[in-house]
């Protein structure tokens, strides 16, 4: 969570009010749920770009944080 936490709070400078408009990774487990959480607690919305074949668990999780999922193709 630390890394996830400190990209996004690195995305606004601490002279800014303005924060992003969105965040987006493609994680199809701990890196998504990660980004999900720090998105949430910096109010900010994430999108999370996830393989349709992950397991429901991590889907579950990062929706849990309130994150928009994105479902892709599974890639070799």
């Amino acid at each position: 969570i630390r890394g996830a936490l400190n990209a996004v709070k690195g995305l606004t400078p601490a002279t800014s009010e303005e924060k992003p408009k969105a965040v987006v990774t493609h994680s199809s487990g701990n890196h998504g749920q990660a980004l999900a959480y720090a998105a949430k607690l910096e109010g900010i919305p994430a999108y999370i770009v996830v393989p349709e074949t992950a397991p429901n668990c991590k889907k579950l999780a990062i929706q849990a944080y309130g994150a928009s999922i994105v479902y892709s193709e599974q890639s070799d």
